[in-house]
């Protein structure tokens, strides 16, 4: 069937269309979901990358007010056609859309600008935005504070995380009345509470928390509508079909206190405390955002006894604990990297051999801890093993609660009676100490290798073939049934020839077997691995590292940094490098005077901008750290080069 004229025009429409449609030249379109915050609030920047099928991520360029955050992406393909005032606009949105979560670093009036993206060779933007970031005021009604029982802690050790909500009493006759419960007389809604650690996505994954966040809540929880709102959490169910779900209220412990107030004033605050356990799992230094709460509070008694009130938006201190290594003092030999409770266990098979033969050697680690980090025990630091056998590399397996790690060993003597006992070492972080493991002596019979006799050997036949100087052919090929040389005389046979040719394959097979031997060797050093990612490492954890951080963790990971690149070169623990130790390192590494000292003096710089720095200073120092890790990182190179 023919298709009519109107189905035509409708195809010529259409086909119009998607011509149009494919012309669009790629786009970036920006949008957040709100103008303004508070400061410790974030907002959601969309990204949407217009007109390209598969673009990649966008770049972050210039956003060094703001802590970027990846949430998603989704794919897009819609059309939105709207008429205003007899005007027809139309947006088509065909691509993929990015979503971040900005935190500004500061408060005030801030722009965002826009993420680029590359396509096709061009770089291509879009459009700014504007964002106002509201400052806490100052005010003395009410005062959030984030504590830890413990400032520094080992891995695998817990700490409890206290937040404090402090809330200026009411005096007189109406001390009693709780200070939370003014939302409710002022018609508004409950004072809503920020508490990032209680969120497990907001989390770092250096800790993990001991208790889950709802088991932390649920006590806390109040149907009068006395206490605040915590996260957004929902009440959940029991409202009308059509209600708007509402925020669940909580009540945390409280106790009336004697305080003084940010401008000096002594008096009575009823405090709140919410209380969250951890346990780091990682080396380093754990940082918890600030609180936050915003709310309508009592400000302040009129003459005739009546009750003022305000918006109030206050926010915490940031708190940073230190995860600590284990201690060099005290450490043994045979400690493994093991933080927890462990306990090792071995075993042999065969239990018999001769000279030579090969034997496996099992060693299982289990228990709980930072199994991870467990290294194999190096059984040719073993006196009594490195002696009488061979030992190769070993084999490693992760089992449940543990490690297993499989070696390779080769008596060189008939007189070895047993396998020693093989120590372990891991740091117990309740007893903050060391503590010590051996397995069982392994009893071994080996037996000498059996020596080859005459009788042993098979005879030749000793009779001379009778010499013929026809030269056979057959079937069977040009040699076969020659027992006697002297019938293949007539062979055209070139010494020269024969060396030329075994002489090559030797020397292929020793070129060959030289470059897979060593091969293994630098693929199963550790040392020499650890060496040669050292400057990637080095230069990955500088990524990470931005002039807006809080101070001390910023200091502290730069040193980190600096100590880190220097262990990873010679082979040791960076834990508790000193800026004396770093330029000891360094001259018997052969760096030349002036680097040792920058060296020295950057890490005792760091040390001494952490108890009194401004901001700007330590973020200056971000500079020095980046080219002082560029030459040494260098200079280390071309020394482990040379040698």
């Amino acid at each position: 069937m023919r298709p009519t004229a109107f189905t035509a025009r409708i195809l010529i429409t259409a086909f119009i269309t998607t011509c149009a449609t494919v012309a669009q030249e790629p786009e970036i379109l920006t949008e957040i979901d709100r103008s303004r915050i508070y400061e410790g609030e974030s907002v959601i920047f969309n990204v949407m990358v217009n007109h390209v099928d598969s673009p990649p991520e966008p770049t972050f360029d210039g956003f060094d007010k703001f802590n970027v955050e990846f949430v998603g992406k989704q794919s897009q393909n819609s059309q939105q056609i709207s008429i205003i005032n007899g005007r027809r606009s139309e947006v088509i949105r065909r691509g993929m859309l990015f979503q971040y979560r900005l935190s500004p670093k500061d408060n005030g009036a801030l722009t965002i600008p826009s993420p680029t993206v590359e396509i096709d060779g061009q770089t291509i933007s879009g459009r700014a935005l504007d964002l106002t970031v509201i400052a806490p005021q100052e005010q003395s009604t009410v005062i959030l504070e984030i504590t830890s029982d413990k400032e520094a802690v080992y891995a695998l050790q817990p700490f409890r995380v206290t937040l404090t909500l402090a809330v200026k009493q009411l005096p007189g006759e109406l001390a009693e009345i709780s200070p939370l419960s003014i939302q409710r007389r002022a018609r508004t809604n409950q004072a809503a509470l920020t508490v990032p650690w209680l969120e497990d996505e907001q989390i770092s994954d250096r800790i993990q928390p001991t208790v889950d966040w709802k088991q932390i809540l649920q006590p806390l929880m109040n149907d009068n509508s006395d206490g605040v709102s915590i996260n957004g959490v929902d009440a959940g169910g029991g409202g009308f079909i059509f209600s708007r779900p509402r925020d669940a209220v909580f009540l945390p412990e409280f106790r009336v206190k004697l305080r003084t107030s940010p401008d000096g004033e002594i008096g009575n605050y009823v405090e709140y405390t919410i209380q969250r356990e951890f346990v780091a799992n990682r080396v380093g230094p754990v940082g918890f955002p600030a609180c936050s709460i915003k709310g309508i509070f009592a400000t302040e008694i009129t003459e005739d006894g009546q009750l003022n009130v305000g918006e109030i938006y206050a926010v915490s201190n940031r708190l940073t604990i230190n995860v600590k290594a284990p201690p060099l003092t005290g450490r043994p030999d045979s400690y493994s990297g093991a933080i927890g409770q462990f306990d090792i266990s071995a075993s042999l098979t065969p239990e018999s051999a001769g000279v030579g033969d090969p034997l496996t050697l099992s060693l299982t680690v289990f228990g709980q801890g930072t199994i991870e980090d467990i290294r194999a025990p190096d059984l040719s630091a073993i006196p009594q093993l490195s002696d009488n056998f061979r030992i190769y590399d070993p084999t490693e397996d992760t089992v449940e609660n543990g490690k297993t790690f499989t070696y390779s060993l080769r008596a060189t003597n008939a007189d070895v009676e047993e396998v020693p006992s093989i120590p372990f070492s891991f740091f117990d972080v309740n007893a903050e100490e060391y503590k010590s493991l051996t397995t069982p002596a392994i009893p071994v019979s080996i037996s000498a290798t059996k020596k080859l006799t005459a009788s042993d050997i098979v005879a030749a036949d000793t009779q001379p073939s009778v010499a013929s100087d026809v030269l056979e052919v057959n079937k069977a090929g040009l040699f076969a049934n020659h027992s006697n040389l002297q019938s293949l005389r007539a062979t055209d046979f070139s010494l020269q020839t024969w060396a030329s040719v075994w002489g090559a394959m030797i020397v292929g097979y020793a070129v060959v077997g030289f470059g897979i031997r060593r091969r293994q060797r630098l693929s199963g050093d550790p040392a020499l691995v650890r060496k040669k990612a050292a400057r990637n490492r080095a230069a990955a954890q500088l990524k990470t590292l931005s002039a807006g951080t809080e101070k001390t963790a910023l200091l502290e990971s730069m040193n980190r940094v600096v100590t880190g690149l220097i262990a990873d070169y010679i082979n040791i623990e960076d834990a508790g490098m000193t800026s004396t130790d770093a330029s000891e390192h360094l001259a018997r590494a052969g760096i030349d005077t002036e680097l040792q000292q920058r060296t020295r003096t950057f890490m005792e710089d760091c040390d001494a901008a952490r108890y009194g720095a401004t901001e700007d200073i330590a973020g200056g120092m971000l500079d020095r750290c980046k080219t002082l890790v560029t030459d040494l990182g260098r200079e280390l190179e071309r020394h482990s080069v040379s040698r």
